[in-house]
């Protein structure tokens, strides 16, 4: 480009006055134009599917050299995972189990027992708000909107599911698992994603890599800071218009979770259903508030923001304060939204303007 320029600015001299000035500025512009053109993006982006949905890996520019080498651990860890606990695969562990049930002690790895462990502690640490052994409840909810979606929900029908819902009726141990009660059925499908991807990011920094964000719809992670050293950041998004509302720093090696947003609902008969059971009730949780949890564990995250969601604004604030490296975001459903967040984020936080005065200390 330099070559481009003394060629041109040489055949300029020929010129005089006012020709030779526009023609100057001429110059200049085409430089400016050939870097434009000549620029680097500032990511790279891949795909991948992990336990059948969309998870993207996002790279600075300059390591794009290490893409593949990211996609490849996340691909390894599906193919380990995905045959033991997906319980869509009849020929699954965690499929076979709920078969199983409560007549005798299941066989399983340690890779199932060691997820299941981690969710059965995660269950109770939230009180039960988050829990993997709902499926009855998500599949009882699914049929009878599909069936009845006019008629009320008989209260029998729920209480009956409800007595196998719950982490103490889930016992593993290193090698076998037993569901305690014959009502009890798992699904651990949702939360093996942000598992995996903790697991993932353990084997990326072995390997050397120290800038990357792995996302989804509902969480990610990330190492390392993004273009020009500047921190990774998502945007913040009103739960049902889908308005800009501002954009959130994540510092390095954080993780967030996400659940409130459109996806997590669906209409049915003109009705906005909520897609999130409240383990404890039985019931769709309502969500008055949209959940974006922060921490160092993208599990961990997950499971709070579900619990979170279930629980509400005020019933949280007694389950965040034993998360002292944890953090939260509500914000409101109506249509002007007012954003609730931790004191820590606040220095994170960077709202629209309009919205600056929407924004109160959780």
């Amino acid at each position: 480009m330099v070559c481009v320029s003394h060629a041109l600015m040489n055949r300029f001299k020929v010129l005089r006055g006012s020709r030779r000035l526009l023609a100057s500025w001429l110059c200049i512009g085409l430089c400016g134009l050939f870097v434009a053109c000549g620029r680097e993006p500032d990511f790279v982006e891949r795909t991948v599917r992990v336990m059948e949905e969309p998870v993207t890996v996002r790279l600075p520019f300059r390591h794009r050299d290490e893409m593949d080498r990211v996609v490849t651990i996340l691909e390894q860890l599906h193919r380990r995972y995905a045959p033991l606990i997906d319980v869509y695969d009849a020929h699954s562990e965690i499929a076979r189990a709920n078969q199983v049930g409560s007549v005798s002690r299941f066989p399983i790895s340690r890779d199932t027992s060691r997820l299941l462990h981690y969710a059965r502690q995660l269950a109770a640490n939230t009180d039960g708000n988050f829990d993997v052994t709902d499926a009855a409840l998500r599949q009882l909810w699914w049929h009878h909107w599909r069936q009845s979606p006019d008629e009320p929900m008989p209260d029998a029908i729920i209480r009956a599911t409800l007595r196998g819902v719950g982490y103490q009726h889930l016992d593993v141990n290193e090698f076998t698992l037993l569901l305690a009660k014959p009502e009890t059925q798992l699904n651990v499908n949702d939360f093996a994603r942000p598992f995996l991807l903790d697991l993932a990011m353990v084997k990326l920094r072995e390997r050397g890599v120290g800038h990357v964000m792995i996302h989804s719809a509902d969480f990610g992670r990330v190492f390392g800071v993004a273009k020009n050293r500047q921190a990774w950041s998502i945007p913040l998004t009103h739960p049902q218009s889908d308005a800009k509302l501002g954009r959130l720093e994540l510092p390095a090696q954080m993780a967030y979770a996400r659940v409130g947003w459109p996806h997590h609902f669906f209409e049915f008969e003109g009705t906005s259903r909520s897609r999130i059971i409240n383990p404890r009730t039985g019931r769709p949780a309502g969500g008055g508030e949209a959940v974006i949890v922060i921490g160092p564990v993208t599990a961990d995250a997950y499971a709070l923001a579900h619990a979170c969601f279930v629980l509400g604004l005020e019933e949280s604030r007694s389950l965040l304060a034993r998360y002292e490296r944890f953090h939260a975001i509500f914000i409101s459903r109506e249509a002007d939204a007012t954003i609730h967040l931790s004191p820590a984020l606040e220095p994170h936080f960077h709202p629209e303007r309009e919205m600056a005065r929407s924004v109160q200390r959780l």
